[in-house]
């Protein structure tokens, strides 16, 4: 996944020149920064839905 977010990023923002010069080191921080958030507040919600999944099973299985 982060290959192709890469490779998205480099064809929608020009971020290097044709000598491979850096132009905006902070868009490219900011751009990565957003992908990272992204990633890490949607893995705590599928954890979370994952861990209430497990505990109505758990919850389910005593009464059962």
């Amino acid at each position: 996944m982060q290959d192709k977010f890469h490779e998205w990023k480099h064809e929608h923002f020009q971020l290097y020149d044709e000598d491979g010069n850096e132009l905006n080191e902070d868009l490219e921080i900011e751009i990565d920064q957003t992908l990272h958030d992204f990633i890490e507040i949607h893995l705590m919600r599928s954890s979370n839905k994952i861990l209430e999944m497990g505990v109505n099973i758990c919850r389910q299985s005593r009464y059962a």
